[in-house]
């Protein structure tokens, strides 16, 4: 896998129905290219700013759980 082929197929990795050969061949892509790898961690930063659910709720059902109990 070249560095175009890489990047035509990373948001796949953010997929979870992602094939198996795509993503072996992608995580060995970057293992060997740190140019792409640190693409990836960009887009994996986004990603995860992009997701509300995942961080906010996890955030708001253990914060708010938190301070009622030492309010109680």
């Amino acid at each position: 896998m070249n560095c175009k082929e890489f990047k035509d197929k990373v948001a796949d990795l953010f997929d979870t129905t992602i094939d198996m050969q795509t993503l072996a061949e992608c995580k060995a892509h970057m293992a060997e290219c740190p140019n792409c790898k640190a693409y990836y961690e960009e887009l994996a930063e986004a990603f995860s700013a992009l997701q509300p659910q995942g961080a906010s709720a996890k955030s708001s059902v253990s914060r708010p759980a938190r301070k009622h109990h030492h309010l109680w």
